[in-house]
């Protein structure tokens, strides 16, 4: 067993937080009508076409001068399957590239939403993919995470480099199960460990329930254990970083724990960072640099994890 890392700090938050009860997961960020399900208050409307409030703010001020953007390169034959690629005018090296999976509750988001993730690694000498994937009702579990699989696996065949997969939110849960359940790449013809130097989730649903709509329609009952990562987790072969706001009350930092914890008997190694007073949002735009960087550790941490995992997980035959 691996001692786990865990770093606390007390930083301002980047938003406030509505008082609200803790409860397992909660995608719109809305108060829970009972604890530990996914479900809203009483005649609240879901923001399902917008980012997270903090980062909203990035996106209007990350501005592109020390990276050049490729934008909707094909990863694949569907309208869906496009990438950015963020590159840096100073790359770092023998650096693996990174490929972050946006969050949106898997019925929202784009990857127009998170230049500021482009600009926050390619200002550390990083290049940066962040590919589109199919949403609900387009598509339902597993075909999100198939997309994502996708786009690790022609980003590899692209650049033939170790590979640092990261997400927020349902990115998280989607970059997870890329790295830790080995179908999802196989079927692209490539072995995860052979391709990842690690992976990273931000704010990750890892252990939660599903008993109410739409994500009963999202996920279906009989593949609900597969979803979740944590069923992989003691198996894990492939280094990871979790990071989590204290403050967060869409996902629960419970589910953070109990990962780190499944994660921690695993052969691979496991570092947490558990930020006070960080919200879901908040936790994420911790990586951005404008119009100045973040006091917590986040962006450090986040940076360190990829400086020190430029190495396959496994060796290649």
């Amino acid at each position: 067993m691996h001692k786990t890392l865990r770093i606390a700090a007390i930083i301002l938050a980047t938003t406030g937080v509505a008082a609200c009860a803790t409860f397992d997961y909660n995608p719109e960020g809305m108060n829970p009508t009972r604890m530990d399900l996914p479900t809203m208050s009483a005649g609240a409307a879901p923001a399902l076409n917008t980012a997270p409030t903090p980062m909203l703010a990035m996106m209007a001020i990350a501005p592109s001068t020390d990276y050049t953007l490729e934008k909707n390169v094909s990863y694949g034959d569907l309208p869906k399957h496009v990438m950015d690629i963020y590159t840096p005018k100073t790359a770092a090296d023998g650096a693996p590239v990174v490929v972050f999976i946006h969050g949106g509750g898997w019925r929202a988001g784009s990857k127009e939403q998170y230049e500021f993730i482009g600009q926050s690694f390619t200002q550390a000498g990083y290049t940066v993919v962040i590919p589109n994937y199919r949403l609900y009702p387009q598509v339902i579990y597993p075909e999100f995470v198939n997309d994502a699989a996708k786009a690790v696996a022609f980003t590899h065949k692209r650049y033939g480099k170790p590979l640092v997969v990261t997400g927020h939110s349902a990115g998280a849960q989607i970059a997870s199960l890329v790295a830790l359940d080995d179908s999802f790449l196989s079927a692209e013809g490539v072995k995860p460990c052979e391709i990842i130097s690690g992976w990273a989730g931000f704010a990750g649903p890892y252990d939660f329930q599903i008993l109410q709509d739409p994500y009963t329609s999202i996920f279906p009952r009989a593949l609900r254990p597969q979803m979740l990562p944590i069923t992989y987790a003691a198996e894990a072969k492939i280094p990871s970083l979790l990071l989590v706001g204290k403050a967060d009350t869409t996902v629960n930092p419970a589910q953070t724990r109990r990962m780190e914890t499944a994660l921690d008997a695993s052969p691979s190694h496991t570092n947490a960072l558990y930020v006070d007073n960080k919200t879901h949002g908040g936790i994420l735009a911790a990586m951005s640099i404008s119009p100045r960087p973040d006091s917590s550790p986040v962006r450090p941490t986040m940076m360190k994890f990829v400086d020190e995992h430029s190495m396959p997980s496994c060796g290649v035959n």
